[in-house]
């Protein structure tokens, strides 16, 4: 019961993250079937398998919330996120770098050669390097 109360929260913050709360009325359906299976694989009465899904139902609805209130952290203006002092602005810009996809473009720009990497005849090193030469 636990573990079905801890997945449906962290699925509702994944949810909130890209759907409006009508979304949870189908996830609520999924998550209805899946604890009324998980009732009958582990045999447990009816009054368990209602609180399973009670715990389940509102653990989604507080996790979409918390992801609601993440989603409006990192979309905030610059000058908003000033005030939650210089650490949590870090961790804002690097929630922007991957959010936005900007580190795939990074990581290819290092495969490629195109970006600051020291790879032989990237753009910092002008000359080869030889296998035993120092």
């Amino acid at each position: 019961m636990l573990l079905l109360a801890m997945i449906s929260l962290l699925v509702g913050a994944v949810l909130a993250q890209r759907f409006k709360i009508m979304i949870l009325i189908p996830a609520t359906g999924i998550m209805l079937v899946a604890a009324v299976g998980a009732g009958v694989a582990q045999a447990h009465t009816v009054w368990c398998t209602i609180l399973m899904i009670a715990a389940a139902g509102a653990s989604m609805q507080v996790g979409y919330v918390i992801g609601l209130g993440i989603r409006h952290i990192l979309e905030a203006p610059t000058e908003r996120a000033e005030a939650f002092g210089p650490a949590l602005q870090r961790v804002i810009q690097y929630a922007r770098f991957f959010r936005t996809g900007l580190w795939r473009q990074n990581a290819e720009q290092r495969v490629f050669g195109h970006g600051t990497d020291h790879t032989p005849g990237g753009p910092n090193n002008d000359r080869p390097t030889r296998c035993g030469s120092a």
